[in-house]
C-alpha cells in the first residue's frame, strides 16, 4: 500500500552532485549548483533533509546534520577543484 503524500528531493544528493561536478573539472556548474540551495535554504545557515521540487519548501528534518556535512565536502571539493589540488585529505 502506497503511502499517503509525497516526498520531496534529499537535499544531500544534490550536494553529491556538487561534489562529482567539481572533481570532474566542472566548477562553474558546480557553483550555480551550491549557489541555488544557498539562496533558497542558506540564509538561516540550516539546511533541510528535503526539498520540495515544485514549491522549494524545505521538507523532512530541520536541521539535518548529514545535509550540513555534504555541504561542506562540496564546498571543499569545489574549492580544490578551483585551485588544482588534488590531496586526499578531504577524502
Amino acid at each position: 500500500m502506497p503511502l499517503e503524500g509525497t516526498e520531496g528531493a534529499f537535499l544531500p544528493c544534490t550536494f553529491w552532485l556538487a561534489s562529482v561536478l567539481a572533481r570532474i573539472g566542472e566548477v562553474n556548474e558546480a557553483e550555480q549548483m551550491l549557489d541555488k540551495v544557498d539562496v533558497a535554504f542558506g540564509q538561516l545557515g540550516v539546511y533541510p533533509e528535503e526539498a520540495d521540487p515544485r514549491t522549494g519548501a524545505a521538507l523532512g528534518n530541520i536541521p539535518l546534520v548529514f545535509s550540513h556535512s555534504k555541504h561542506m565536502k562540496a564546498v571543499m571539493d569545489d574549492a580544490k577543484a578551483k585551485c588544482g589540488t588534488r590531496s586526499k585529505l578531504f577524502v
